[in-house]
């Protein structure tokens, strides 16, 4: 049977599914997350983007950064989606809006440099200090302020990957 993962947010407003199994589960400590969200940190399942589509409603969206788009409900303004540039082959779903985020597992925590001191977690999962956003990136992330990864992708990448005008 073909995985199938749904989801929404609390009126219904906004429904979406996934019919693949996730390319990665992570818990994400990175300052974008922790803003965007208002929490210590965003547990994200990332799935192919041709497995991934809403199928109820329209989430708003907006540009986090010049290289992140994120959605969100706009009923209740609750985190639906993230899409990088260098990843834009992928559909980054949070967690908490699976209709049972418990059929998942994270595999580890990133950005754990910028994990605020006060979060402690004894799950054993790895800890890289920082990691590209990529699924099978080989290139280290580049220098960047904030331990964000976000914030140092040349802007080109942007107009290459969501055709947006200069």
């Amino acid at each position: 049977m073909a995985a199938e993962y749904t989801g929404g947010y609390l009126f219904g407003a906004v429904r979406y599914r996934a019919t693949a199994e996730p390319l990665v589960v992570t818990h994400c400590h990175c300052t974008l997350c922790q803003k965007e969200s208002g929490a210590a940190f965003v547990t994200w399942a990332a799935f192919p983007k041709e497995s991934f589509a809403f199928t109820e409603g329209t989430p708003g969206a907006y540009w986090a950064t010049n290289k992140a788009k994120r959605t969100f409900c706009s009923a209740c303004g609750g985190t639906l989606t993230f899409v990088h540039v260098e990843s834009a082959d992928q559909v980054d779903v949070a967690a908490g809006s699976l209709d049972d985020p418990g059929a998942i597992r994270s595999k580890d925590h990133i950005w754990d440099s910028s994990r605020i001191s006060w979060t402690h977690m004894d799950d054993g999962l790895p800890r890289p200090p920082r990691r590209a956003r990529r699924i099978g990136a080989s290139r280290p992330p580049l220098p960047g302020k904030n331990g964000c990864f976000l914030c140092r992708v040349d802007r080109i990448l942007l107009f290459e990957a969501f055709g947006a005008s200069k």
